[in-house]
């Protein structure tokens, strides 16, 4: 588990069936991502400001 200052997010690295469990726990908002996943503010095209 890795929480980067600049970021807004916290990444917690597991197997296939700790992330799944994660991601169906309503009580936390969690998101699978791809290795390598880039959490730029910029990165997030769909949602980006002016777009």
């Amino acid at each position: 588990m890795v929480t980067e200052i600049d970021f807004d997010s916290t990444v917690v690295a597991g197997s296939h069936e700790l992330v799944s469990a994660l991601v169906r726990d309503p009580a936390i908002e969690a998101l699978p991502l791809n290795e390598g996943a880039d959490l730029t503010w910029d990165a997030d095209v769909p949602n980006r400001p002016g777009q």
